[in-house]
């Protein structure tokens, strides 16, 4: 599966699902301009825009290392929720943990009804959690949060950091 961002022709290796919807996608895009081409994995993070699952989000958060292995994900005992699709050659460094691997990826429904979360979600450059509300967004929630005179980020509630 292959997704056009900033440009560049990804292709999708890994995909993860938490509660039916994306969440942790790994693409891969071919650096050629560099002296030894090679391909660079990039890192993203799905989310329900104020908890709105109708408003999905991907966040770039991080690239590098081995294009051919991804960490295993990790769930707690007792979560029933989390499925993976990952490509052929691909393979998990360690050992998944209460996460069952699915043959191809999720026909996301009701998200124009497509298997590539990319064309369901939008790129957003921000990712803010709120500890209060218990979901991310793309803005800081303030509801429940401000900046002190110094800018630090303080929940409203009780003053803490966050």
């Amino acid at each position: 599966m292959e997704y056009l961002i900033d440009n560049e022709k990804h292709k999708i290796i890994y995909i993860e699902y938490q509660d039916e919807l994306p969440h942790s996608i790994v693409t891969v895009f071919f650096v050629n301009t560099a002296k030894k081409p090679y391909w660079r994995p990039e890192y993203w993070y799905f989310f329900a825009n104020n908890g709105d699952k109708n408003d999905l989000k991907a966040y770039n958060s991080g690239s590098g290392g081995d294009d051919k292995k991804i960490q295993a994900p990790q769930y707690i005992d007792g979560y029933l929720g989390a499925r993976y699709w990952m490509a052929d050659g691909i393979e998990f460094e360690g050992n998944p943990k209460n996460i069952k691997r699915i043959k191809t990826p999720k026909l996301l429904k009701g998200y124009k009804n497509s298997r590539n979360p990319f064309k369901v979600s939008e790129i957003t450059h921000s990712c803010e959690y709120c500890d209060r509300c218990g979901h991310y967004s793309t803005e800081i929630c303030e509801e429940h949060m401000y900046d002190d005179d110094e800018g630090n980020l303080r929940y409203r509630d009780d003053d803490t950091y966050e």
